[in-house]
């Protein structure tokens, strides 16, 4: 957390409500719109020219099958499943929009239904062990 005074209020997105007002006063962006449904660079592009941070969480199943070698920042990416590819050309589209992005690409993408705390705790949770192979 910040103890800065000078830090804005942190205001959700709702997609069905959108105040463009709102969005070309935004500085920072932090976005986690499903690939299915990531329209925002085409829709709201013209009305992000005030920013100066902004985040796309994607996930690392743009990486595809590295055959359980180690993944970084550098790999290939060559998804293998469909929102694998969307991620991919979500991430393209941000990086191509002009705006100073951070993709992130998270191991696991939380939500209902997928908790790996929650998880752990009912015993569901599963610990692969594969010689000479890694997994996220």
């Amino acid at each position: 957390t910040s103890r800065s005074k000078n830090i804005q209020d942190v205001i959700l997105f709702n997609y069905e409500k959108v105040s463009q007002d709102l969005l070309k006063s935004a500085t920072h962006v932090l976005i986690s719109i499903p690939p299915d449904g990531d329209d925002v660079v085409e829709r709201y592009g013209d009305c992000l020219q005030n920013v100066k941070w902004f985040g796309y969480l994607s996930a690392t199943s743009v990486y595809g099958d590295h055959s359980g070698n180690w993944v970084n920042e550098e790999s290939e990416t060559k998804p293998i499943e469909i929102r694998g590819e969307k991620r991919l050309r979500s991430e393209k589209r941000w990086l191509n929009s002009r705006l100073p992005v951070h993709i992130f690409r998270l191991a696991g993408i939380y939500g209902p239904g997928r908790n790996v705390l929650i998880d752990l705790q009912l015993g569901k949770a599963r610990n692969v062990k594969k010689e000479g192979h890694f997994f996220s």
